[in-house]
């Protein structure tokens, strides 16, 4: 029982270096995964938290695979971690409608349901590794403690060596312009956005705007295209303007499958996601770089009439 005991807790050790590894390879795409959790968005935070997460899990995989428990302390850690992250699920799903927990990268999709139920199993093998392994290891177990040591070791190393691979500094956005009148730029996110198009001048600091925040690889958003063009053409004076995350390699893929009719304007998907209630698609009104109503969708976008109603526009007659 105690040999068996112990190759469990090896195993459960090499299931959380694998997920800190999975994580590890795509730090940007942890945090923006984070962030559709919907109770964090501040970039600063979300930044601690993608890195401190792996970093615990690394430390954890390692300790479990080289048999340290420190009184249980080691499990303790493991199943307290396991219900934080079962809780998140579970509220992501429950109120933002999340569908990918994230547990490992973009390497495994899992469903929030099968997250839990996988969360369910791993505290009961939390549990077995703990208790299972108590007690005096016989001589067979004893004999492949260097080779636990080794693979603890080399485990946590790979992922500091990936966590430094894919390490990118946290950048802060410059602070938008304060308004005329003194106003904070906090209250008016949307003005740091000033660009270039198509041969015009864009700030959505002044104006009116219908800003549809899209990701180019979403295919909710891909889909969302149509409607938004049909609302480019009626919108009146409330230009439609998308803000589209994306590598510029998916961006030019984006346009050429999708055929926007309004002005793309490429943002940094980190920039992006705190300026959403959930996660693309979204449209926004804003009126002098400040959010005034949104609109969210998964399936079907909202009619195009009711965008106008809401927004006070007369559809524009050719």
């Amino acid at each position: 029982m105690k040999i068996a005991g112990r190759y469990v807790e090896f195993c459960v050790g090499v299931f959380f270096a694998a997920s800190a590894a999975s994580k590890a390879v795509n730090m940007e795409g942890f945090q923006v995964q984070i962030q559709l959790y919907g109770v964090v968005k501040d970039a600063g935070f979300v930044f601690a938290a993608a890195y401190g997460t792996v970093l615990l899990e690394a430390l954890l995989g390692a300790l479990f695979m080289a048999g340290v428990r420190l009184k249980g302390a080691v499990a303790g850690v493991a199943a307290a971690l396991t219900l934080v992250f079962s809780a998140l699920i579970f509220y992501a799903w429950r109120w933002n409608g999340l569908e990918d927990c994230g547990c490992f990268g973009d390497y495994l999709k899992l469903s929030p349901l099968q997250s839990l139920l996988k969360n369910a199993a791993l505290l009961a093998v939390i549990a077995w590794a703990r208790y299972g392994s108590l007690g005096e290891a016989p001589p067979v177990a004893r004999g492949i403690r260097r080779g636990r040591y080794f693979a603890s070791g080399a485990a946590f190393g790979m992922v500091i060596m990936l966590l430094v691979a894919s390490y990118r500094p946290l950048v802060t956005p410059p602070a938008p312009p304060a308004a005329n009148d003194g106003t904070a730029a906090v209250s008016r996110p949307f003005s740091q956005f000033v660009f270039d198009a198509e041969g015009q001048h864009y700030d959505l600091g002044a104006g009116r705007y219908l800003v549809a925040m899209l990701n180019a690889d979403c295919p909710h958003c891909r889909a969302s295209v149509p409607m938004l063009n049909e609302l480019f053409e009626a919108s009146g004076d409330a230009e439609v303007i998308g803000l589209v995350s994306g590598s510029p390699g998916e961006l030019a893929e984006f346009k050429s499958v999708t055929g926007p009719l309004f002005v793309v304007h490429g943002i940094d998907i980190l920039a992006q996601m705190p300026l959403v209630e959930k996660s693309p698609p979204e449209l926004i009104q804003i009126i002098d770089g400040q959010r005034v109503r949104g609109w969210t969708w998964k399936e079907d976008p909202p009619p195009v009439s009711s965008v106008l109603e809401a927004i006070g526009a007369d559809p524009v007659v050719n």
